[in-house]
């Protein structure tokens, strides 16, 4: 889910707003908004980057378990 841009997010008018934010804590408020911002970033580009691993796992993975269930389900030939 992206995140909306700061400009995006509404503001309330003054008139409305409980207090106002200090200027030295708004700053914090927003490294720490772009803190995320760069952390979800970086999740997305490692996930790209390892998709076509986690494909190829989960491609074995599968296949492991449709031949365990096959074997399990294959009528059991007996001993000559």
């Amino acid at each position: 889910m992206k995140q909306p841009s700061l400009s995006e997010i509404p503001q309330l008018p003054s008139e409305q707003r409980l207090l106002d934010v200090p200027p030295r804590l708004q700053a914090a408020l927003d490294a720490r908004a772009a803190e995320k911002a760069l952390l979800s970033q970086l999740v997305e580009q490692w996930l790209q980057a390892l998709r076509p691993e986690m494909e190829r796992m989960t491609r074995e993975i599968v296949e492991r378990s449709v031949q365990d269930f096959w074997r399990r389900q294959s009528p059991k030939t007996p001993d000559a």
